[in-house]
């Protein structure tokens, strides 16, 4: 009888945490969904480096270099991270 007892407990130990399990894993799923839906969608921004140091940058921040030398081939605009490498 006691040996029954002891199974039928082992058992409902078992289930229990299971259950407690499962709903944490919920739960983390709940809370991970939350935080993907406040965090702002934003576009990755463009890239671009420095032409005297080499120093990576976003487009918006870099500053252009506009060169009015006639011998310039090159299409692509240079850019710089300060007004030193101007």
């Amino acid at each position: 009888m006691k040996a029954l007892l002891f199974f039928i407990f082992i058992i409902i130990v078992f289930v229990a945490i299971k259950y407690t399990l499962k709903r944490i894993n919920i739960i983390r799923a709940e809370n991970t969904s939350e935080e993907d839906d406040q965090q702002p969608k934003q576009p990755p921004k463009k890239m671009v480096s420095c032409h005297k140091c080499g120093v990576h940058l976003a487009q918006d921040k870099a500053l252009l270099i506009t060169n009015n030398s006639h011998d310039n081939t090159t299409k692509e605009p240079s850019y710089a991270c300060c007004k030193e490498h101007v």
